[in-house]
C-alpha cells in the first residue's frame, strides 16, 4: 500500500463515526450499526456497545467479528467506487 492509499484509509477510518458490525448469532450472520473510535495508531478500535444488544451477547459467545466502514453515499453513478474497508 502506497502513502496516498494509507492517507485515504486513515481519513476514511477517522472521518466516519458509525460502522456495520458483523457478529455470529447462533451460527448465523448478524449485522448491526455501531459507533466506533480508532486509536491514534489504529492498533485498537473501540466500539460503543450496549449490554442489552444482540451484538454484545454474540460477542460474549464468539469473539469473531468484522467491522465494515464505508464512505457516505454521495449519489454518484457507481456506488461501488465509494471508499470502504473491512476490519476482522
Amino acid at each position: 500500500m502506497d502513502a496516498d492509499a494509507r492517507r485515504s484509509l486513515a481519513r476514511l477510518i477517522r472521518g466516519t463515526r458509525v460502522a456495520a458490525l458483523g457478529t455470529l448469532r447462533r451460527g448465523a450472520p448478524n449485522v448491526s450499526m455501531v459507533a466506533y473510535m480508532p486509536a491514534r495508531d489504529f492498533a485498537t478500535v473501540w466500539l460503543r456497545l450496549s449490554r442489552l444488544a444482540w451484538h454484545t451477547q454474540d460477542l460474549a459467545v464468539d469473539k469473531r467479528v468484522s467491522l465494515s466502514i464505508s464512505e457516505t453515499d454521495d449519489g454518484r453513478a457507481d456506488p461501488q467506487t465509494l471508499a470502504r474497508v473491512t476490519i476482522r
